[in-house]
Order: C-alpha cells, then sequence, then structure tokens
C-alpha cells in the first residue's frame, strides 16, 4: 500500500506497561512500512487505550507519552 494509504489505516491499541519499541512495533505491524528507533532512545514504558485511529495519530500519541519521559523525542518520516 502506498505510505499515504497505510498511514489512513484505522488502528485499535491497548497498552500497558509496553516497552517503547514493542509499542511503535505494534502500531506498525501488517502496514507494510518500514521504521527506525535510534538505539540511544530508552526503551521506556508505554500505557494507552486508543480506538479506531489513524497509524500516523497512534505513533504521535505514543511518542507524546514516551516524550515525557524523554524529552525532545521526536520521530520524521522519510
Amino acid at each position: 500500500a502506498p505510505v499515504g494509504e497505510a498511514a489512513e489505516t484505522l488502528i485499535t491499541l491497548s497498552l500497558r506497561n509496553t516497552p517503547l519499541r514493542e509499542a511503535i512495533d505494534l502500531v506498525f505491524r501488517g502496514s507494510g512500512l518500514q521504521y527506525a528507533v535510534e538505539p540511544n532512545v530508552p526503551d521506556v514504558l508505554i500505557t494507552l487505550e486508543a480506538r479506531d485511529i489513524t497509524l500516523q495519530a497512534a505513533l504521535r500519541l505514543v511518542i507524546r507519552i514516551a516524550s515525557k519521559e524523554v524529552p525532545g523525542l521526536t520521530f520524521a518520516r522519510c
């Protein structure tokens, strides 16, 4: 699927104390999109419930939650 279509696919997440990398993997799972997490990013724990949101919105939410413990954390699309 083109990046635009994959990013608009609706997903549901139910995460409880899930390590950041695993949370990101769950966001991207089945999308066909590739991603990378810099090795120096701490694997902080993520807890969230989200239903029927886009992949892009889910990723933003995960990053926003993680950035509370990792100030300055961002993501970029390449």
